[in-house]
């Protein structure tokens, strides 16, 4: 799971440098079997991830990123409050 995901995020990156836009596929691994047979895959050959690059319609602005640390528990009111100083 680890090589995919690390070679997805290089694409991601390289694309983004490109002006390009990325989507992350959901429900791969849930729908392995459809995806298997769809593309017709043979062998050992097991679809981890989905990854869609393309020219968006629009640029969506970019957000703050917005790291977290806790210490020993997660405080929801602390999340609320840090997110209406945005």
């Amino acid at each position: 799971m680890i090589d995919p995901t690390i070679a997805a995020t290089n694409a991601v990156n390289a694309a983004i440098e490109l002006g390009l836009g990325t989507c992350y596929l959901g429900g791969i691994r849930s729908q392995a079997d459809v995806i298997e047979k769809t593309l017709n895959f043979k062998g050992s050959i097991t679809p981890i991830l989905g990854l869609c690059i393309g020219y968006p319609n629009k640029i969506a602005p970019k957000l703050p990123k917005m790291n977290k640390c806790y210490d020993e528990k997660y405080c929801l009111s602390k999340v609320n409050q840090e997110n209406e100083s945005i």
